[in-house]
């Protein structure tokens, strides 16, 4: 199988695993997607240390077949606009978190993405070093307009081959995995991150009924969108709160930092959708509030 030359926007966490796993396949390069960009040199991961295989920036980079778009959602498309067009003969995979991106894009560039999403993690512990905290699974398909025969539908299917830190796993219900992961990332991002609690703690029971109120308002847009039903959604997001138990969420840490939260591409999508249906959101409304406001503080 010949080598894959990836491009990865977004070096943090999910972007240090993304070159541990391309690098197996081919060079990797980093794209500065903002200022003052350090890359790490070493991702850990048990029982061994992994070191990352960062390419220099030169005349090769025009070599690139597969963008890893890695970064925040609020950076994903801009990011994504430059580099797909940089490179017209390349793919992308869509990384990020939250939902807004993945439709514009796949609007803009048809045939020319792939959507993600990973159960996979990483901790900064330096800023050169990660540690890989999550073994689970990457998921990746197609966009539900794309074609078969499509450019997109041919990377997919050399990356159906891979193994690595990502655990790269080819599925036609990329989509309904997509909405659950914005469901968790819906409940369990804001609630930790406006208490600054750790994700075990959303096991507490006073939180349930905020749990109930987001879940309820999301399956009842679901619904209304023609969605697969997530199936006991509340003791999803348990299962989640309890293998996460000591991590931090990255809404959690971006507020306790004072950087930007990707608030707008979870919440604030989920509301505009349930707005173009005339839905009562009073749950989801409250934790967009709560987070905007935080991020201004």
């Amino acid at each position: 199988m010949p080598a894959i030359c990836s491009l990865i926007a977004g070096p943090g966490a999910i972007g240090a695993l993304a070159c541990a796993q391309a690098q197996l396949y081919g060079p990797v390069w980093a794209y500065a997607h903002r200022p003052k960009l350090s890359l790490a040199t070493e991702c850990r991961r048990t029982p061994t240390s992994v070191p990352l295989l960062w390419q220099p920036l030169s005349a090769a980079e025009d070599t690139v077949e597969l963008i890893w778009i890695c970064c925040k959602a609020y950076q994903a498309q801009a990011t994504a606009e430059v580099l797909l067009n940089r490179y017209p003969n390349a793919v992308a995979i869509l990384l990020h978190n939250g939902m807004g991106p993945q439709q514009q894009l796949a609007k803009q560039f048809p045939g020319r993405l792939i959507w993600g999403t990973t159960t996979c993690g990483a901790l900064k512990l330096d800023p050169y070093t990660f540690q890989q905290t999550g073994y689970g699974t990457s998921h990746l398909g197609l966009p539900p307009s794309s074609s078969a025969r499509s450019p997109a539908a041919a990377m997919l299917a050399r990356l159906a081959t891979w193994h690595g830190p990502l655990n790269p796993m080819v599925t036609e219900h990329i989509e309904a995995l997509l909405w659950q992961k914005l469901l968790i990332n819906a409940v369990l991002n804001p609630i930790t991150a406006a208490h600054q609690i750790r994700n075990g703690q959303l096991l507490e029971p006073a939180f349930a009924a905020e749990i109930d109120g987001l879940c309820g308002e999301i399956g009842q847009l679901m619904q209304h969108l023609k969605l697969p039903a997530i199936a006991n959604p509340h003791q999803l997001i348990q299962k989640v709160a309890t293998l996460t138990a000591e991590n931090r969420s990255s809404m959690a840490e971006d507020v306790r930092t004072g950087r930007p939260t990707e608030i707008d591409y979870i919440t604030g999508f989920l509301l505009h959708q349930a707005q173009g249906f005339g839905l009562a959101t009073p749950f989801l409304a409250k934790w967009h509030k709560q987070i905007a406001q935080a991020g201004k503080s």
